[in-house]
């Protein structure tokens, strides 16, 4: 009888101890995605924070003539974006296409780029330009980009990965 009693005892220590190390992981995994969670919306929110200015901007495209093709408006994401877009073809060089921003505002962020993508998630994109200003402005398409697919335009900032807003173009 005193094997068996040995036996159950040494099988309930081991199931206690079962559960309390189960007990004890899911505590650390639940403090752990808790954790991991806060570093990441601390990152997100305050790793694009205002690190440079963007300069305003009045430039009119006055010298190419552009003939408006797609049009869209920003929608901001993490940060306040707004605004509107026109992709515009030079009505004297069919090659040449532009992006003209209109009203356009947002954040001031790190290392902000304009893109071109088939998507939110810029995984299939092309780099437009460095962001520089806000309010009227245009830049010049990359010949590289195709507008039938690219039909997002993307403020992006690329040292952290991080959309500030986007427009899609229809």
């Amino acid at each position: 009888m005193a094997i068996w009693s040995a036996i159950r005892q040494s099988a309930y220590m081991r199931y206690v101890m079962f559960v309390s190390l189960n007990y004890i992981r899911k505590i650390i995994n639940y403090k752990m995605k808790k954790l991991i969670v806060a570093f990441l919306l601390t990152f997100v929110v305050f790793g694009c924070a205002k690190n440079e200015d963007l300069t305003p901007s009045t430039e009119i495209m006055a010298k190419v003539n552009p003939v408006a093709i797609t049009t869209g408006s920003f929608v901001g994401a993490v940060h306040p974006t707004s605004g509107s877009i026109k992709v515009a073809e030079d009505a004297q060089d069919k090659t040449k296409k532009y992006l003209i921003f209109e009203n356009f505002k947002t954040d001031p962020g790190p290392d902000l780029k304009i893109y071109l993508s088939d998507d939110l998630k810029a995984t299939n994109f092309i780099e437009v330009a460095k962001l520089e200003k806000t309010g009227d402005f245009s830049v010049l398409v990359p010949t590289t980009a195709d507008l039938n697919k690219q039909k997002y335009v993307l403020i992006w900032c690329k040292q952290f990965a991080v959309l500030f807003g986007s427009a899609q173009l229809k």
